[in-house]
């Protein structure tokens, strides 16, 4: 496994064009990541983390536009949530097509996208496009906030090509919000409560 400087971003970018599997740096903690144009790579991604082929990978997108660039028009209640809270730690569980899902690993025509809040991956992502990821760690284990970490758990493995070093990650795990129902359903907890997103979208003229 190769380690990765900050200012070696256009390597990075280079191996997963590539089809690789590489852990990097985000906002909250290390994720293991692969082009999602890639769909050679993301078998490559599920076997790394021993991810159960049903449980969905997360998308990072570097913003709205790209968001929209992979599932079409979005509706105006996304629209703005995107335009508020991203980039940050909210991940936008929104509708696409069945395709797109089912390479995922989702059981409903649906995907979860994130801009994260971190300058390093944001410069990536604008490098990749998409990025299907997952948090560093092997299923059910803590997720690696360090290079380090990365490597304690992945080192020796041939299925992880790189770590980008970004120093130490650790923040609590993105909220998780449906916005493709009728009204806004919180699949995970996380740093944006369910009752900012609704007092938003009020305040917007915009029913939750």
């Amino acid at each position: 496994m190769t380690r990765l400087g900050p200012r070696q971003i256009d390597v990075a970018a280079r191996l997963l064009a590539d089809g690789a599997v590489i852990a990097l740096p985000t906002d909250t903690v290390y994720g293991l990541g692969c082009r999602l144009d890639r769909r050679d790579s993301l078998p490559r991604l599920f076997e790394l983390k021993q991810r159960p082929q049903d449980v969905a990978l997360p998308v990072l997108v570097a913003s709205r536009s790209m968001a929209e660039d992979l599932v079409g028009p979005l509706g105006s209640r996304a629209s703005a949530l995107m335009s508020r809270w991203w980039p940050g730690p909210v991940t936008f569980v929104v509708p696409c097509a069945q395709e797109l899902a089912a390479a995922i690993g989702a059981t409903t025509s649906s995907i979860g996208l994130r801009c994260p809040a971190d300058p390093l991956v944001l410069d990536l992502l604008a490098l990749t496009g998409p990025l299907a990821v997952t948090s560093a760690n092997l299923h059910g284990s803590p997720p690696a906030t360090s290079a380090d970490e990365v490597g304690s758990a992945f080192g020796s493995s041939p299925l992880l090509a790189a770590v980008l070093d970004g120093g130490s990650r650790d923040q609590p795990p993105s909220s998780v919000i449906d916005v493709g129902a009728e009204h806004l359903r919180v699949l995970r907890q996380g740093p944006v409560a369910l009752k900012d997103l609704e007092q938003f979208l009020e305040s917007e003229g915009l029913t939750s």
